[in-house]
């Protein structure tokens, strides 16, 4: 990686996780001349960081934003979920590095061949970038089009490029790694404890209620007694049930959509347990979370969970919330 990018990385990364940035009193986009070959085309970006409010992403009709609330940014429109911070810090890196390398086609009918359409039409492949400070200032614009990947580790990134409202595009150099979908900007992953950890289950569901605890290196059902014979991958599956858990969807709010069925309770060595509430929403699963216990997972945990409801994958409601019916051994010759 060159000095200079090395350089705005660690600013843009310094600077996002406090309180936003500043672009300085440079003029607004629409304002500036053309930029000249070789020239950035963003001068100064990188210098002056201190209070962007929000960033709108337009592609293809859609938009959506990415606000900052607090010392976070986050999207409104998935519940203010937070984003992920090291994306956002590589593409304000890859604006503020982007160079001119030479003009390319005024002509609007050629903008769709190089993918700098207009991002507010339906189909369009431009995507279209933009940075606001308060009361909606603009700060920094560009429609970002077709990317052209060095094929060798010494070979230079290039894009296609035009500030909205001008019809001169441009070659660039640099990366603009821009998602144009608000799931692409989240991290869907929500636990990843070992199941080496998990030293007691229960699991209630209406007037039913299951209580697992590892005995001899396997999960095994403590309450209630004297069950039929029971799946050994089954119960394996329950005590793995918050490994490599992760969710689709996500929505803000106390309220779990759908109707509660079930309440299942994860104790975990150290103390911390992992109270998790179930509801279906037509074919959908839903989960809230908490966690409590006085060490330093139980707080990251209960950071990680906040205030929202997670949209689960269907497959896990046996391995989260099973009923005795679910883990019970098939007799011989049923599959």
């Amino acid at each position: 990686m060159k000095p200079r990018t090395t350089l705005i990385l660690v600013v843009v990364a310094v600077i996002v996780l406090g309180a936003g940035w500043y672009f300085g009193p440079y003029q607004n986009p629409a304002e500036q001349e053309q930029a000249s070959t070789g020239t950035l085309l963003f001068p100064g970006l990188d210098a002056a960081l201190a209070k962007a409010e929000r960033i709108e992403i337009m592609h293809a009709g859609k938009r959506f934003a990415i606000v900052r609330k607090g010392d976070v940014w986050t999207l409104p429109s998935l519940g203010f979920y937070p984003v992920i911070a090291t994306k956002l810090h590589a593409m304000l890196a890859g604006l503020a590095e982007l160079r001119a390398v030479g003009r390319r086609t005024a002509e609007p009918a050629q903008f769709a061949a190089l993918g700098v359409d207009d991002p507010g039409k339906s189909g369009a492949t431009g995507t279209l970038v933009t940075i606001s400070g308060g009361a909606g200032r603009a700060i920094a614009s560009l429609i970002i089009g077709h990317q052209n990947y060095a094929t060798s580790g010494e070979g230079t990134e290039t894009l296609y490029v035009r500030r909205p409202g001008q019809d001169q595009s441009w070659l660039a150099q640099g990366q603009m790694n821009v998602d144009a979908e608000p799931d692409l900007w989240i991290d869907h992953s929500l636990t990843n404890i070992d199941h080496s950890k998990v030293t007691g289950v229960t699991v209630t569901r209406g007037a039913e209620t299951l209580v697992f605890a590892p005995k001899d290196g396997k999960l095994a059902l403590t309450a209630p007694g004297q069950q039929k014979p029971l799946e050994s991958y089954k119960l394996d599956d329950v005590w793995r049930a918050l490994e490599n858990l992760s969710f689709s969807s996500v929505r803000a709010g106390p309220a779990l959509p759908g109707k509660v069925f079930a309440h299942t309770v994860f104790t975990l060595a150290g103390g911390t347990t992992v109270e998790m509430t179930l509801a279906e929403e037509g074919s959908n699963l839903w989960a809230r979370f908490a966690a409590s216990g006085t060490d330093a997972e139980a707080k990251a945990l209960a950071g990680k969970f906040g205030d929202w409801s997670y949209r689960l994958d269907e497959s896990r409601e046996s391995a989260i919330a099973p009923t005795l019916d679910d883990l019970l051994a098939k007799p011989p010759g049923k599959t």
